[in-house]
């Protein structure tokens, strides 16, 4: 929960011999897609990334968080950014592959659902997917603003939702 992502993220921006990095993970379009399918389907999604997460996030340094609803943490030590983002393009695409199969056929045909914005109104959304902003910590640099970084973190995640891959990865700015 977030007292644990928090209590990870403080250890961690402190203790600076080692690269962090800090990744956001958040559904897009969850909102329709468990609106139109039922919170049984949604929480199966949701279920599916944890597994996902848990595949390929499982040594001793690794942390995984579960925010709320569709929002997760994912925080490791001492990976490259290379590596990191290798396994995180891997489990866009595995999680992408997996929760198109939670859609009917003819909405996966269509490539969208129908359903209500966030003000009520219809339109068209396209499937889910998830998008991850992630914050490089380099190491030697120790920051003590655990909500300086979650803003940084937040906006991450904001950019990776208007990109293309769905995942944005930049280096503390601070």
């Amino acid at each position: 929960g977030n007292r644990a992502i928090r209590d990870f993220m403080r250890d961690s921006t402190l203790g600076g011999d080692a690269t962090r990095f800090f990744c956001y993970c958040d559904f897009d379009h969850f909102k329709p897609f468990n609106d139109h399918y039922g919170f049984h389907q949604g929480d199966h999604a949701i279920s599916l990334f944890a597994a996902l997460m848990r595949r390929y996030f499982f040594s001793e340094g690794d942390f995984l968080g579960h925010v709320g609803g569709d929002d997760f943490f994912i925080g490791v030590t001492d990976w490259t950014r290379e590596d990191l983002t290798e396994i995180l393009e891997r489990l866009l695409s595995d999680f992408h592959d997996d929760v198109i199969e939670l859609y009917s056929t003819a909405d996966r045909k269509a490539g969208r659902i129908r359903g209500e914005d966030r003000l009520g109104h219809a339109r068209d959304f396209p499937l889910m997917r998830c998008s991850i902003g992630v914050l490089e910590l380099p190491a030697g640099r120790v920051i003590d603003d655990v909500d300086a970084i979650s803003t940084e973190i937040a906006e991450l995640k904001k950019r990776a939702k208007d990109g293309e891959s769905g995942l944005e990865i930049a280096a503390l700015g601070m």
